[in-house]
């Protein structure tokens, strides 16, 4: 959970990048409580998806920035 809260929180503001992370810890805190394996996978497959969004658009920005320097 502490790794999801640390790419939420390095996302830049307002983005929508820090909304995938963020809701996947959600369901997966939910899951716990309801101690549903079903939803602990969809909080899993969320959050892997927006932690793989958050890499590609970051590298995507880094790529761009280096060929415009």
């Amino acid at each position: 959970m502490i790794g999801f809260a640390v790419v939420a929180a390095l996302a830049p503001p307002l983005s929508g990048l820090e909304t995938l992370p963020a809701l996947g810890a959600v369901l997966i805190g939910l899951a716990i409580i309801l101690e549903d394996i079903a939803v602990f996978v969809v909080g899993v497959v969320i959050r892997t998806g927006g932690i793989v969004l958050f890499v590609a658009v970051g590298a995507a920005v880094v790529r761009f920035i280096q060929r415009v320097v």
